[in-house]
């Protein structure tokens, strides 16, 4: 183990920078003149720039230099939370940064008694050196860390909450969800036309099946293994919006399972004419159809065919998907479909739960009705929320994110009150708490969901999540086969940033005022498309904006694990389903860490320790205490 060096060198001493000369990471490029003064990272009082300007080039040859910007830090921050640098002067006397450089190594260590510790540990109060060695070289510096003064958080201070979520919720833009326009509503009572399917050589759906099918949808927690869709859905949206609606008679289509295979496209052409010839056979049975178009836009709210065939599922045409059918639109008391739900019965009725009626396909699918996108990679490979969500593995809750853009939660936002403050987090899955978090100084949130930043959430096995915390028979081969099993803070970070067509070129471009239909941009006047969310959980079809291109790394929503490992980023990412490893807790309570900062998850974002949008997020939280009943989380800014 290396000892630290008893005398600061004055090469060292020369090259630490006032506090008042603060240096954001986002500015810390590799310098590259030889007159060191000159620097914009190095900039000096004037004493230091003639210390500088006087040593020799030569006599710097092959040195390194650690320049801090500030020579104290507060308690609770790691010392990488702190602006650093370090140079290296080449050969030719050149002064090129070495900042994350593999053979770097950095080892801080305490003037009290030698103690060592890494560069990304919280540091108790008292005087520090940090020692660096590079391909031989070595230099340190002296600083001191010193007690913050803790504040506590409230409304108004530290964090105002934002109370508009429901004006920027998907179904009130054309091109944001999945699918495209007319989603199913996200508040209030939509309604839900089920209508069975089965073909010229299959049975007719029995009464017990048809109840089946109602319990389903409709019914009450206790009728079903799980939940019902309206249940699931009450319970998600904390009471906002309640799935309305009715189950038809069977409808008998006038096809036999091996000619409606053969009439099929691979895009779904023969759903999409079912749907549309199901509809109209419902129509003439003198249905009631005003039911099921709540925000009068001539679409029916949500289409769910439900199909009984003797076919084995497969990939294709005898699988589970939801798509649109392209109708012209009809009226609130004869309104066309849009976008439907395709499902075979024996997903309902799969042996895993007694009574023997599981719900996790239905409530996943319908929240493609309400525009949520899969958040699972189609070409697995990696898990982008470690398959602990309902839109990427069909268990749990929905996430906050998926939350906040449908206009369930209103989440707190961290303003820049205070460097330093302690707030509380109650458990999501019962209170909708969530924490918005991204750069509060340079590069603020923009105010709307289509944005890159942090979301917080404190996950309990209770509620939504209980059953699946115990396991998922269709996942039991993987990590814990289900949800965590016990409580813990899980951090994800979202690109949700909007982006634009515009010009006769069709060039591409991020906004922060999206518009909900194509239209006039407030910007600069540009008639532009409507906005969308340009970054996707499937690498193929994430865009990387500018330039318009397909196959980014950049993820609408990812979860970053508090062992600030990459397990998730590969194929083999199923195994750690449900790890306890993933969430921030206490020490000692079970999870992964109990401390975020962007250099610890720097291996995480593709920029490292700066967001996909090049923005710095300035901040690092650290979990204090959690349980059952939530979690203090310490706040401390780093720039």
């Amino acid at each position: 183990m290396k000892k630290p060096l008893l005398i600061i060198s004055s090469l060292t001493l020369i090259g630490i920078v006032s506090s008042c000369n603060r240096i954001t990471p986002r500015s810390s490029s590799i310098v590259s003149s030889s007159d060191e003064s000159s620097s914009s990272e190095m900039s000096t009082s004037s004493s230091e720039s003639s210390s500088f300007s006087s040593s020799s080039s030569k006599a710097l040859k092959n040195a390194i230099k650690i320049v801090l910007d500030n020579k104290e830090i507060r308690e609770n921050l790691t010392f990488s939370a702190t602006s650093y640098h370090v140079y290296h002067y080449d050969e030719n006397g050149k002064m090129l940064s070495v900042k994350g450089k593999s053979d770097l190594t950095l080892t801080i260590y305490s003037l009290n008694d030698s103690s060592p510790y890494s560069i990304s540990s919280s540091l108790p109060i008292g005087e520090y050196t940090v020692h660096a060695e590079y391909r031989g070289y070595e230099d340190e510096a002296f600083f001191e860390v010193i007690a913050p003064s803790i504040v506590e958080a409230e409304e108004g201070y530290c964090y105002n909450t934002f109370f508009d979520a429901s004006d920027y919720r998907l179904d009130q833009y054309e091109n944001m969800g999945v699918l495209g326009p007319n989603n199913t509503p996200s508040l209030g009572s939509p309604g839900v036309l089920v209508i069975p399917v089965y073909f010229s050589n299959v049975s007719a759906p029995t009464s017990l099946q048809l109840e089946v099918i109602q319990s389903a949808f409709f019914g009450e927690s206790s009728e079903v293994g799980w939940e019902s869709l309206r249940s699931y859905y009450e319970k998600s949206s904390y009471g906002r919006l309640s799935f309305e609606g009715f189950v038809t008679a069977p409808f008998q289509y006038n096809m036999s399972t091996d000619a409606y295979a053969s009439s099929d496209d691979g895009n779904g052409s023969a759903s999409s004419t079912l749907a549309k010839e199901a509809v109209s056979w419902a129509y003439a049975q003198g249905y009631d159809m005003s039911d099921v178009d709540s925000n009068e836009d001539g679409y029916i709210d949500a289409l769910d065919l439900i199909y009984f065939t003797d076919k084995p599922a497969d990939n294709g045409i005898w699988w589970n998907y939801t798509t649109a059918a392209s109708s012209s639109r009809g009226t609130k008391d004869n309104p066309t479909p849009s976008r439907y739900f395709w499902s075979r019965f024996d997903m309902i009725q799969n042996g895993y739960y007694s009574p023997n009626i599981d719900t996790h396909t239905i409530i996943h699918e319908n929240g493609h009705m309400l525009g949520l996108n899969d958040y699972y990679d189609y070409g697995q490979t990696c898990y982008p929320t470690g398959g602990t969500t309902m839109m990427e593995f069909n268990i749990g809750d929905q996430d906050a994110y998926s939350k906040f853009i449908l206009g369930w939660v209103e989440p707190k936002v961290i303003n820049d009150d205070a460097m330093d403050f302690r707030i509380h987090l109650d458990p999501f899955e019962s209170s909708g708490d969530v924490i918005l978090l991204r750069d509060t100084t340079y590069d603020i949130w923009n105010g709307t969901p289509y944005d890159e930043y942090l979301l917080l959430q404190y996950y309990t096995p209770t509620g939504l999540n209980e059953k699946d915390s115990n396991g998922y028979p269709e996942w039991s081969w993987y990590g814990t086969g289900g949800m965590f099993e016990i409580p813990g803070l899980q951090v994800f970070h979202v690109d949700s940033r909007a982006a634009e067509i515009y010009g006769t070129g069709r060039s591409v471009r991020y906004t922060d005022f999206p518009l909900k239909e194509d239209g006039y941009s407030p910007t600069d006047g540009i008639y532009v498309s409507g906005g969308f969310i340009p970054a996707s959980n499937t690498p193929s079809q994430s865009m990387n904006v500018p330039g318009g291109s397909w196959g980014s790394p950049f993820k609408q929503i990812e979860l970053i694990p508090a062992d600030a490992s990459t397990k998730f980023q590969d194929r083999h990412g199923l195994r750690h389903l449900g790890e306890a490893s993933s969430l921030y807790t206490a020490p000692g309570n079970g999870g992964g860490g109990s401390l975020f900062s962007m250099e610890k998850m720097s291996a995480l974002f593709p920029n490292g320790e700066l967001f996909n949008d090049e923005s710095t997020l300035g901040w690092q939280f650290e979990v204090e205490y959690n349980d059952e009943y939530g979690c203090d989380l310490l706040f401390s800014k780093t720039n």
